[in-house]
């Protein structure tokens, strides 16, 4: 199986530096079952990454949140404002932020799928192109048939 270097799973290696990657970098030969193991390995490693990481920012933003929280707090008894106008004001205003983050991330979310709203007759006619080979599929072709063919980089 030829491996395109484009790919997302050999990005994938690429950005983590795996062991794989360096072994094919080297002109290496590397068999089709070793490298789609590899390859989920790491994308359990990039999901692991990415939680952990969310994790902390989340648990960041609490810290933060909290913080001001408690300033806000204490400027208000120090100048003798009335608590509940400050929190009002301060629940408006993180009312207003979630909503334009909602819809700024709608926004950008609708525009980057393929959005299908066209039907089949109006759409331009594309001429049917032979499908790049699937990492999955011929991961299950060559299990089926209990054979490993060799991987090689284009």
């Amino acid at each position: 199986m030829k491996i395109n270097k484009k790919s997302w799973h050999y990005w994938l290696h690429r950005i983590l530096e795996t062991s794989m990657y360096h072994k094919l970098e080297r002109g290496d030969t590397a068999s089709l079952c070793s490298y789609f193991w590899s390859t989920l390995g790491n994308m359990l490693a990039l999901f692991w990454y990415i939680v952990v990481g969310l994790s902390m920012l989340a648990t960041a933003l609490i810290l933060i949140f909290a913080v001001v929280n408690f300033l806000v707090f204490v400027i208000t008894g120090i100048l003798g404002l009335p608590l509940a106008w400050v929190e009002m004001e301060l629940a408006i205003g993180t009312y207003w932020f979630c909503t334009a983050v909602a819809v700024v991330g709608s926004i950008i979310a609708l525009s980057q799928g393929d959005i299908k709203v066209l039907p089949n007759y109006l759409k331009p006619k594309q001429a049917k192109v032979e499908p790049k080979p699937n990492l999955f599929k011929e991961y299950y072709k060559a299990w089926k048939g209990k054979v490993c063919p060799l991987v090689e980089v284009e």
